[in-house]
């Protein structure tokens, strides 16, 4: 299946929303199923818009975030795995780090101090938010145009990764590997045959992106909003500048051909759809691995950096 797939541009209050809540209430009267994708902390005040809007209860569409449906999904499919907190994952971390201590070269020193474990996990979780392997740390740490002491970090970095994941392999899960298995579940879920809809995105991890590309696959349609003004008298384009950007990598990255509806007022206008060609671009993971030694520039290689226990 190949969605039909609409962008939708325009300033604050142009009515991008609105046009969403539409569409989703004309799915809802006609018995059609909807999923729209918010962040967890909008999810209640959408819910509430929408039921505003339809004047009673909504039946047909789940107002969720990525980690909420991913979630959703998983208790369909009977997962078992214990879920990891922050707390949780640090120890297991500690506990990876003291069985493997004698392999670490250029992070032997400070290991076992207090914050270096926190550390490695916001890097890990960074790493799987952004698609980042250890096979691809360690490809990295072979690159000779690097420093010496950089590749020794990303091997080491790249040893405390795999060997933590073989850890949690079939028995634990967290929040980045509950989003990440909506690539592979979502589907064969009960989600498929739903109409998506996702409203004015922050932010777009690559994480976010590979989701979005598995929907554009399997999935009936899938709408997604922008800030932006593409009207030649716009002034303060720069403002949208990031909002611009998310739709190229979008565009560009995935490879369709939507239709795209501009807002330019406040109202919606009909009069201005037009079609995109596709892009061919190369992959986004090529530049992935250089996120992960920028991060790694931060951790220390000497004790003294490091709070002691």
């Amino acid at each position: 299946m190949s969605a039909k797939v609409t962008f939708i541009m325009g300033r604050s209050g142009s009515g991008k929303t609105e046009l969403i809540l539409n569409r989703i209430k004309q799915n809802e009267l006609n018995g059609r199923r909807s999923v729209l994708i918010v962040p967890d902390r909008a999810s209640f005040e959408s819910e509430k818009r929408l039921s505003g809007l339809m004047g009673h209860g909504i039946m047909n569409t789940f107002v969720v975030s990525f980690t909420r449906l991913a979630r959703r999904i998983l208790s369909e499919k009977g997962e078992k795995r214990v879920f990891l907190s922050m707390q949780g994952r640090q120890m297991l971390l500690r506990r990876t780090i003291e069985e493997h201590g004698t392999e670490l070269k250029a992070f032997s020193r400070i290991a076992l101090r207090q914050g270096f474990t926190g550390e490695c996990d916001e890097i890990i979780l960074k790493c799987k938010r952004f698609g980042i392997t250890p096979e691809q740390l360690t490809s990295a740490a072979g690159e000779e145009s690097l420093p010496l002491s950089l590749r020794d970090k990303l091997r080491d970095f790249a040893l405390i990764f795999e060997k933590t994941a073989d850890a949690m392999a079939d028995r634990y899960i967290d929040d980045e590997d509950v989003v990440n298995s909506l690539i592979s579940e979502l589907p064969e879920s009960s989600y498929r045959d739903c109409d998506f809809f996702i409203d004015t995105p922050e932010t777009l991890t690559e994480q976010s992106i590979r989701i979005i590309s598995v929907l554009f696959g399997c999935v009936p349609s899938v709408t997604i909003s922008f800030r932006g003004d593409t009207s030649e008298s716009c002034r303060d384009r720069r403002l949208f500048a990031p909002d611009e950007e998310l739709y190229r990598r979008i565009r560009n990255a995935l490879l369709i051909d939507p239709l795209f509806s501009c807002l330019r007022s406040q109202k919606p206008s009909n009069g201005c759809t037009s079609r995109w060609n596709a892009y061919s671009t190369s992959s986004l993971n090529v530049r992935l691995p250089l996120f992960a030694v920028a991060s790694l520039l931060t951790l220390p290689a000497q004790p003294n950096n490091l709070t002691s226990p």
